[in-house]
Parts: structure tokens; C-alpha cells; sequence
């Protein structure tokens, strides 16, 4: 079962509250809008892993800019990273 869609409200919740960044859709492209600096993006790495308990690595060779250039992009992430924790993939 896909649980991305159930996670675009969480993750927009926490652009609102904790980077104070109001996404107008999950489409949104937060890189190309300027919406989301280097600071922000930082600041979301941390906020994926504390929040939505993931680890994101920066050397993961399967993560791609566009993995995390809008709301709903971050939440397919954010699912593919869960589902390959339950699945027991490294």
C-alpha cells in the first residue's frame, strides 16, 4: 500500500511550522521557486529524519535532487525509504 499521499499533509505541516515555508500545492517546486534555500534544505534533511524517523543519506547513490524538489516528491521518498526499512534493505 502507497502511504506517500498520507504523508504530504505531515510534510506540509512541518515546511509550515518548522521552516515557516507555506507550499501553495505539493507540486510545488521548492527548488526552482526559490521557495527552499541551502539552509532550508538542510534544515528539511534534518527535519525528514527526526520527524518522519528516516534516514536520509547524502551518499545514497538512488537519491536524486528531484527526489526532493516538492512536497509530494519528498513524500514518495519518504515512503521508499519506509517501505525498504520494513522490508529489511540497508
Amino acid at each position: 500500500m502507497d502511504n506517500a499521499g498520507g504523508l504530504i499533509p505531515v510534510i506540509t505541516r512541518l515546511f509550515s511550522e518548522q521552516l515557516h515555508i507555506d507550499v501553495p500545492t505539493p507540486d510545488t517546486d521548492l527548488l526552482e521557486s526559490g521557495m527552499m534555500d541551502s539552509f532550508a534544505f538542510v534544515n528539511l534533511l534534518v527535519m525528514m529524519e527526526s520527524e518522519l524517523r528516516i534516514n536520509v543519506s547524502l551518499d545514497d547513490p538512488d537519491l536524486e535532487l528531484s527526489d526532493l524538489s516538492s512536497v509530494r516528491q519528498i513524500a514518495r521518498y519518504a515512503e521508499s525509504l519506509r517501505r525498504s526499512v520494513d522490508a529489511g534493505v540497508p
